[in-house]
This record gives structure tokens, sequence and C-alpha cells, in this order.
């Protein structure tokens, strides 16, 4: 199309045709093959540390559970006078669960 003067300005100066040449296919063809298998490869990856990172929160969870049932029945309801040294442990413990851990900190750090 000799009309666009653009063109045949780059043309004149680069060599440029409007077809493709069989290096310019295979390359772009290859581009996208490479773009998608690196896009799959990192959603994969994405979902298995999520799959982790909700495996170690469930089993948190279930831990914070089992020291709150205990914590409950060495403390009945009404009742906050002296716990005695079994009482005192379950707070620790509690006390220590209610903030995140610092390798938990670093996990979720790592997979922002």
């Amino acid at each position: 199309d000799k009309t666009n003067r653009f063109f045949v300005l780059v043309r004149a100066l680069l060599g440029w045709q409007d077809q493709a040449t069989p290096v310019e296919l295979f390359a772009y063809a290859f581009y996208w093959i490479v773009a998608m298998s690196l896009g799959y490869l990192l959603v994969r990856r994405a979902k298995q540390q999520l799959a982790r990172l909700v495996e170690k929160w469930r089993l948190e969870d279930e831990r914070l559970a089992e020291l709150a049932a205990a914590h409950n029945k060495l403390i009945p309801a009404g009742e906050q006078g002296e716990q005695g040294e079994e009482g005192e442990q379950v707070k620790q413990e509690l006390g220590d669960a209610e903030t995140p851990s610092a390798d938990l900190k670093e996990q979720v750090g790592e997979t922002i």
C-alpha cells in the first residue's frame, strides 16, 4: 500500500514489509508457548502455596480450639479464682497462640 506515507518511509528506512517471515511466525508462536507455560506454572505454584497455608491455618485453629476447651474445663464459668499450675500453663499457651507465630509471618511475607 503506497498511499500511507508512514509505512512507505518505514519500508525505505528499515526494510519493513507487511508480510510475516517464517522466523517472525516461529518467534510469535514460541513467545505465546512460553508465556502460557509460565502463566500455568505460576498459577499452579500459587495454588500449592495457598493450600499449604490453609492447612497450616486449619491446624493452628484446631490447636487453639483444643487449648480453649482445656482452658474452659479448668476454669468453670463464673470462677475466676486461682487455677493452679495447669491453669497457668494453659493461659500461657493461649496467650502465645493469640499472636501470629514468627514462621507464619515469614511464610506470608514470602508469598506476597
